[in-house]
């Protein structure tokens, strides 16, 4: 889920507490805007620490003059191989190709389960905004594609090319379980932050300094982002430090899916919009619950998923045809490209 559905989850939750409303209509309190910090806090902690803290084995750093798709992917087989054959994990952060302050240069990620090896591809010159210029493809069909071999069975939560080009590039962490390799994707990312037990201890913080019914509404927030991320495909390490590994998501729902981000924050809103009528000394709306979330949510809601099945958004940045063509064309990039 985005940020904004998270942050509108924990403003939800909080005005479920009548005494939360009240105090924030009287005493002007900003209680129901702690849940919506608290919402979106543990995505805060990875992307403001949890990643500066995470130190790599071995770093790619593509040279813009002087790319090589090959040279990239026997990188990054030196990294997964170096876990196979010591037993011990090894990570490896690929960054990205700036080639100006508005430019960058595309390539693709993705390991192959099929034939145990990763699969790079240098794609075209793509703008800020991520979409790809015309005809910046390279000209050197042997530097474009690139294959290397991985000793053992590879094994990984999520089976997909991984396109990198704006911003910072993705990190991967290789582990060996028996004679398979397991790819784990941002091995920073929803570890200790996305724990019931962290946001319980956050939660008692909260509470010692806020009040007993800040410190509720905190943790519960806080744990609620947890839940809405298990519908994704990655999970969390749920009771850390008790467990070491994050949990597998449901794979119902993508992250990026504007569908489903909305639907989710406007259900919340229903939600505020709700508590803080039934909590006003005079509500301006009488009608049964039941009427009321069948009117505003289920009806509308119901109609939009149905309708959006009839159009589909334009793709400009081309991640998805590209994802596609990487794909199909996996089996070809044979044994001129390792």
């Amino acid at each position: 889920m985005k940020g904004i559905a998270h942050f509108t989850t924990g403003v939800a939750v909080s005005t479920f507490f009548g005494e939360a409303v009240r105090i924030a209509a009287e005493q002007q309190s900003f209680i129901l805007l702690l849940g919506g910090i608290f919402g979106i806090l543990p995505d805060t902690l990875d992307f403001k620490f949890g990643r500066y803290l995470d130190k790599p084995d071995y770093e790619i750093e593509p040279e813009p003059n002087n790319l090589n798709a090959k040279k990239i992917a026997k990188q990054i087989a030196k990294a997964a191989n170096e876990a196979y054959e010591t037993g011990k994990t090894t990570e490896v952060q690929l960054h990205t190709i700036k080639l100006s302050a508005f430019t960058w240069r595309r390539y693709t990620v993705m390991f192959d389960s099929k034939t145990d090896s990763v699969v790079v591809e240098i794609g075209p010159v793509v703008s800020t905004s991520q979409v790809p210029y015309p005809g910046t493809e390279l000209q050197n069909h042997k530097k474009q594609k690139g294959k290397a071999k991985i000793k053992g069975k590879l094994s990984q939560e999520l089976q997909k090319p991984f396109i990198i080009d704006i911003k910072s590039g993705p990190s991967f962490k290789f582990e060996r379980k028996g004679d398979k390799l397991e790819v784990e994707f941002l091995p920073w990312y929803r570890q200790w932050s996305h724990s019931f037990t962290v946001g319980i201890l956050l939660g008692i913080i909260a509470g010692l300094i806020f009040g007993k019914l800040a410190g509720i509404i905190a943790a519960l927030a806080f744990s609620l982002h947890i839940i809405e991320d298990l519908f994704g495909f990655m999970g969390g390490n749920l009771l850390y430090p008790f467990t070491k590994n994050r949990t597998k998501g449901a794979k119902l729902i993508k992250t990026n899916s504007p569908l489903g981000n909305f639907l989710i924050t406007y259900a919340n809103l229903i939600i505020i919009i709700f508590n803080l009528n039934r909590f006003s000394p005079s509500p301006i709306i009488t009608i049964p619950w039941y009427l009321y979330f069948l009117i505003t949510f289920i009806i509308p809601g119901g109609i939009l998923f149905f309708v959006s099945g009839f159009f589909e958004i334009e793709d400009i940045t081309h991640h998805e045809k590209m994802t596609a063509k990487m794909i199909e064309e996996m089996d070809d990039v044979e044994d001129e490209f390792m």
